[in-house]
């Protein structure tokens, strides 16, 4: 991983709160974005876990804070 927190793939993402709808306004910002997001991790409250959501075609799966 190089200083600025990227590896040679790209960035990995922590979107916290991604269910609610703070965070689907960040997925959608992201999703158009030209960043080079590796891989989206999805975290929400225990209600949430294991609901799925797409980014960037891909299935993400939610996480447990």
């Amino acid at each position: 991983m190089s200083a600025s927190g990227s590896s040679s793939r790209g960035l990995q993402v922590v979107l916290v709160g991604a269910t609610g709808a703070l965070g689907k306004e960040v997925r959608d910002v992201l999703e158009p974005s030209g960043l080079p997001i590796s891989e989206l991790v999805a975290v929400a409250t225990d209600a949430s876990i294991g609901a799925e959501m797409d980014f960037r075609g891909d299935p993400v799966f939610v996480k447990s804070e």
